[in-house]
């Protein structure tokens, strides 16, 4: 259970309104008093090649196209639009970017105001529709700008990968549709975006860590999938408003609390599931009870019946497992001290 701990630690120390995912070190080096090379209002690194990876915009423009060179130096890259030395909740002017020709990755790290890509028709790697970047071949979503306008984004039939944080932190978007073609959500795809309701299609095999955490207004989820999906960590974590799931069909290597600290009041499980992983529902305060089958033959560490008291773990006193005796939710529910009701 370390895992959750330190995990949901992490998270209390974030603060902004803004849903920020641990930095590695190449963020945190933003933070430093300006360690880039300067061309106008261009911050820029080199890389190994000698081309330049642009990492800060300091204008005020809100419609800004991405130079194709900086001091003599192609620019093929765009780690970031912040500004160095701001806060990571700097509100950024650009509205509207511009790729070239010559950029082939791209990263939305720092454009907070973003509703708009527009792709030159000469660029190898990427393209645009409806203001929504995608690989050329619009298999994978790229990036949906934050300030986008609409409410609903029905994603290109073509597309088979959501990519990572490819629609965190939007601002309007309600709802989203999810072509059958998709196989894989991408770690923190959707987390802290502002959907209401979600279907899982049956073609998708792999959902990453944090894909819709901290979605405080996904109220339904729906899973088609009739084969076992790999879950990861922590994907449904504080969603508030879920109150009703019904358990997906998952591989044995899926991730810890799933729905740690969700909403949730009433859980289905399907009779061909055999495993709840640890952490599950930790600290669903809201659920009161839940119905375990005979046909669960494993329920990991801290899964049921615990929350937090004040920032220790701690057993929920008025939580109940209905179940079987002999069962392993009966076996869970005596070895943990949980209350149980046998059936």
């Amino acid at each position: 259970m370390k895992k959750i701990i330190s995990l949901t630690l992490a998270l209390v120390l974030i603060i902004g309104t803004l849903c920020v995912f641990p930095v590695g070190a190449s963020e945190i080096e933003e933070s430093n008093p300006d360690p880039f090379l300067t061309s106008g209002d261009w911050k820029y690194l080199l890389d190994d090649n000698g081309n330049a990876v642009i990492r800060g915009y300091v204008g005020d423009e809100d419609d800004v196209k991405i130079p194709g060179e900086l001091d003599g130096h192609k620019v093929t890259e765009v780690f970031s639009l912040g500004v160095p030395g701001k806060s990571i909740n700097y509100e950024h002017p650009v509205v509207t970017l511009r790729i070239g020709r010559n950029i082939k990755k791209i990263n939305s790290l720092g454009m907070y105001n973003l509703s708009k890509y527009i792709v030159s028709a000469e660029n190898k790697y990427y393209t645009a529709k409806k203001g929504i970047l995608y690989n050329k071949t619009m298999t994978k979503l790229i990036s949906y700008p934050r300030n986008h306008v609409s409410r609903e984004f029905k994603i290109e039939k073509t597309v088979t990968y959501l990519g990572e944080d490819s629609v965190s932190n939007n601002l309007n978007l309600t709802k989203v549709v999810i072509p059958s073609a998709v196989t894989k959500i991408s770690s923190g795809a959707f987390a802290c975006s502002r959907i209401e309701t979600l279907i899982i299609t049956k073609g998708v095999k792999k959902i990453g860590n944090v894909a819709f955490w901290k979605c405080t207004r996904l109220n339904k989820v729906t899973f088609k999938n009739t084969k076992a999906i790999s879950v990861g960590s922590r994907v449904f974590a504080d969603c508030k408003s879920l109150r009703m799931i019904t358990l997906p069909l998952m591989t044995k290597k899926s991730g810890d609390s799933m729905f740690e600290s969700a909403g949730l009041t009433k859980i289905t499980i399907r009779k061909n599931i055999k495993t709840i992983p640890g952490g599950c529902f930790f600290d669903c305060k809201k659920l009161r009870s839940i119905t375990i089958p005979s046909t669960i033959k494993s329920i990991g560490k801290q899964a049921l019946g615990y929350k937090w008291g004040d920032y220790v773990i701690e057993r929920d006193k008025d939580f109940v497992i209905k179940c079987k005796k002999g069962s392993a939710a009966y076996k869970y529910a005596k070895k943990n001290r949980i209350k149980f009701k046998a059936i």
